[in-house]
C-alpha cells in the first residue's frame, strides 16, 4: 500500500554474519528511523503464574504499609519482578530507592545514601517530600562481610529502620528523626 523500500532494510544473504555477530541478534526498527537494533536492548520479561503472585503479594503488603521480605532461591527472578513492579505499576506518590548490598557495603556508606534521599521537613525530621512515601528496595539483603563477632552493620541499620521507623543518632545528624509514615 505504497511506501519506499530501501536496500539498508534487508540482509544480503551472503551476510549471515557481520563479524562475530548473527544477524538474528538485531531487529529492524522502522519506528527508530530505519535502524538495526540489537535485542539486547530490549528488556524481555515473561510472566508466569509464580511471579503474578510474588508481585501480588508484595504489592497488596507494600501498599498496606507492610515491611516485606522476599526469599528464595538464587536466579527466580525476585529483583527483577519487584523493581519492574516499582518502576512501571507502583503508585506515583511512591518513590522508590534500589540498593545493592555487596560484601563490601559498609553501615556509614549505607546511612549516607539514605540520608542523601530524604529532604528536610524541619529541624531533626526527614523524610520523603510531603504526601509521597520512600520505598526502599534492598538487594543481596544477607551479603555484607560479617565482623568479628558476628554482626553485619549495614543489616542492623535496616532492622533498626524497621523496628523503630528510624535510627538513632550519629555525628553528622545528632537531632535525626524520620517520619513514621514511610
Amino acid at each position: 500500500v505504497g511506501g519506499k523500500l530501501d536496500s539498508s532494510m534487508f540482509w544480503s544473504e551472503d551476510a549471515s554474519c557481520i563479524g562475530s555477530v548473527l544477524r538474528y541478534d538485531f531487529i529492524y526498527e522502522g519506528e527508530r528511523e530505519g535502524q538495526w537494533t540489537p535485542w539486547l536492548t530490549f528488556a524481555l520479561v515473561v510472566p508466569t503464574v509464580d511471579s503474578i503472585r510474588l508481585t501480588h503479594t508484595f504489592s497488596t503488603l507494600l501498599l498496606k504499609d507492610e515491611h516485606v521480605i522476599v526469599a528464595g532461591e538464587t536466579g527466580t527472578g525476585k529483583s527483577v519482578y519487584l523493581s519492574l513492579w516499582l518502576q512501571k505499576d507502583a503508585l506515583e506518590s511512591i518513590i522508590p530507592l534500589s540498593i545493592n548490598f555487596s560484601a563490601q557495603t559498609h553501615v556509614n556508606q549505607l546511612q549516607d545514601l539514605l540520608n542523601s534521599k530524604f529532604e528536610k521537613r524541619r529541624h531533626g525530621v526527614y523524610g520523603p517530600p510531603a504526601g509521597e512515601k520512600n520505598v526502599i528496595f534492598i538487594d543481596d539483603l544477607n551479603t555484607p562481610k560479617k565482623e568479628y563477632y558476628g554482626a553485619q552493620p549495614p543489616i542492623e541499620l535496616s532492622r533498626q529502620w524497621m523496628d523503630y521507623n528510624g535510627w538513632t543518632p550519629d555525628h553528622q545528624h545528632p537531632n535525626h528523626k524520620e517520619d513514621r509514615r514511610m
